[in-house]
């Protein structure tokens, strides 16, 4: 039972920590719920953000720690909370898939990779990077499934959504007329949709494109509350955020579309968009994630204009879409 009692809106602390990311520092956030310590999100995994944490966080009455997704400025030391403290860490089951199934999630990677028409030794390379990523950030040992804490949840007094479309979980927690929004809306930062591997299913990839068309209506329940966003300092508004990520993508689909609709595959058509830039292996997948999500919107366009027009948004971006429709 949630206690009527509780104050409906729970003070919220953010904390501001550097990354080694293109992206910048990342805000995480702290509140207290009936004399717990909760904490949303870890930061990354370097050692300025465990000093941090030593400094600042009081590991003794640390209770939980709540993922909004697996990306490593987000999850980059629930290790180190795991074997520091007694705090459980709550994730997204799809997320926790991941760590679950091992070697299976680099194979299924892989193949995507060859799908997309990689040739065998940027394919080898990409097993590097996947392989890397895993070792430098590990996951905590022990964890909570979000998706089965009803009776925890209710007890704390929060709620949450799926909004998957940069990752596949992308959970938002709602604490009164609060919400901790992770990286599902950034103030004039267009959050890469991040290639995946479904969890659910393992045998293709996650669409993060149909995620994200499905997200759009789910945003409008957020609209009037305080938002708590990632990075950056605030969020104007929601449909302000829709309105310049969608006006971004239909920019870059403009850009790409010759290639793609000509018949290039993703890998060809971020060659053929960077010829003469050599990338660094984060950037190719930034951009080779970027071109899978254009891909999957030119080959249907109505699904995001559906969305739109669920959310009465559409009028607002329909200059730009109709000419990629």
């Amino acid at each position: 039972m949630i206690d009527n009692n509780r104050s409906a809106d729970p003070i919220i602390r953010q904390r501001t920590l550097d990354t080694p990311y293109p992206v910048g520092p990342v805000h995480i956030y702290t509140t207290e719920i009936d004399g717990r310590l909760i904490l949303f999100d870890t930061g990354p995994p370097t050692e300025s953000a465990i000093r941090y944490h030593r400094e600042n966080t009081d590991f003794d009455r640390l209770d939980y720690i709540f993922i909004t997704h697996f990306h490593p400025d987000h999850i980059g030391l629930a290790k180190f909370f795991a074997e520091n403290t007694k705090a459980k860490v709550v994730a997204s089951r799809r997320d926790t898939f991941r760590y679950e199934r091992g070697d299976k999630t680099t194979e299924a990677m892989i193949g995507i990779f060859r799908q997309m028409g990689f040739p065998p030794q940027e394919i080898a390379r990409a097993r590097k990077t996947i392989e890397w990523f895993e070792k430098s950030t590990p996951f905590a040992p022990r964890y909570l499934a979000l998706e089965e804490q009803d009776e925890l949840l209710a007890r704390l007094g929060i709620r949450w959504i799926r909004c998957p479309g940069h990752s596949q979980s992308d959970i938002v927690y709602m604490l009164g007329n609060s919400a901790i929004t992770g990286d599902v809306l950034l103030r004039e930062i267009f959050q890469t949709p991040l290639l995946d591997v479904d969890m659910e299913t393992m045998n293709s990839r996650f669409c993060n494109y149909t995620a994200y068309c499905d997200t759009i209506p789910k945003l409008k329940s957020i609209e009037n509350m305080r938002l708590y966003p990632s990075h950056r300092e605030y969020v104007d508004s929601v449909d302000e955020r829709i309105i310049w990520y969608v006006g971004k993508l239909a920019d870059r689909a403009a850009v790409a579309a010759p290639i793609l609709l000509g018949g290039a595959n993703v890998h060809d058509t971020v060659g053929k968009l960077f010829v003469g830039q050599p990338l660094e292996p984060f950037t190719l997948f930034i951009k080779i994630s970027e071109i899978a999500f254009i891909r999957d919107f030119l080959d249907n366009p109505r699904r995001l204009i559906n969305a739109l027009k669920d959310a009465g948004l559409y009028q607002q971006l329909s200059e730009k879409i109709a000419k990629l429709a």
